[in-house]
């Protein structure tokens, strides 16, 4: 089982639904899992924040990059690469 399945299960385990996607790197297309902790208005809600740090504490244990994008989007999670 590959780094991003047990990073879904245990995202998807915590109450938040996580969805695959690629983007574009200089190495071509590489696969993330999108979990998203969206909320309206100015600040973030405490639910928004609490998923942010959920996420953050399960990404913890494994060798990813996390990215976070922008307030309203999510956290992008892809598996880290060593440069060639």
């Amino acid at each position: 089982m590959k780094t991003l399945d047990r990073l879904e299960k245990r995202i998807n385990a915590a109450g938040i639904a996580p969805r695959r996607n690629y983007i574009n790197t200089e190495r071509g297309p590489v696969p993330v899992l999108i979990a998203e902790h969206d909320y309206t208005g100015p600040y973030p809600t405490r639910e928004a924040l609490e998923k942010l740090d959920t996420v953050r504490r399960i990404c913890a244990r494994y060798n990813v990059r996390r990215e976070l994008r922008g307030y309203y989007q999510a956290t992008y999670i892809r598996e880290e690469v060593a440069p060639a």
